[in-house]
């Protein structure tokens, strides 16, 4: 059943993130996933370091907490890391090397993603479940800090505004 939970919850959040990506902009809903993400994230973590200290007092007054995490998480990635990557690609590189640019892009987000999954097990034997939790979720804050200082928003600027943004088109 929290599988099919889960999975309405991403079509539907995939579905507002169409109405929102040109409205919000790009900067405001990168920079939210990545902020409600890394704290669905590190509750999650926390739920799982309450679980190994007091497992009955967790079932009995927690357990609630994994689903909505997920649910969490699975709405703010749908509304922004899901999509919004994929469209600025087109956005951010120049013609010259879209192509090669996007290419590379792809495949080292791919890279990064087999990389969490290949991870995953071996870090929760060396620092627990919680441990692996409030890693990511530490890497999904650093990331909102990234996208408040350093990505710029793409929404509504042509190719020159935003290729002057980075300094121009290379020579």
């Amino acid at each position: 059943m929290s599988t099919i939970v889960v999975g309405v919850v991403q079509v539907l959040a995939t579905a507002a993130s169409t109405l929102l990506i040109d409205r919000a902009g790009r900067k405001l809903l990168l920079s939210l996933s990545a902020g409600v993400m890394s704290f669905s994230i590190i509750c999650l973590g926390v739920f799982f370091y309450v679980k190994t200290h007091d497992e009955e007092w967790v079932v009995n007054n927690l357990s609630w907490m994994p689903l909505t995490s997920l649910i969490v998480f699975i709405t703010a990635f749908s509304i922004g890391y899901g999509p919004i990557p994929w469209i600025m690609m087109g956005e951010l590189f120049y013609p010259n090397v879209k192509e090669a640019a996007g290419s590379l892009a792809t495949t080292i987000n791919w890279t990064c993603v087999f990389i969490v999954t290949f991870t995953f097990e071996p870090l929760q034997g060396a620092i627990h479940d919680y441990g692996v939790y409030w890693l990511f979720g530490s890497i999904s804050a650093l990331n909102f800090i990234f996208c408040l200082a350093f990505v710029p928003e793409t929404k509504g600027k042509t190719l020159q505004e935003t290729t002057a943004y980075f300094g121009g088109p290379p020579s």
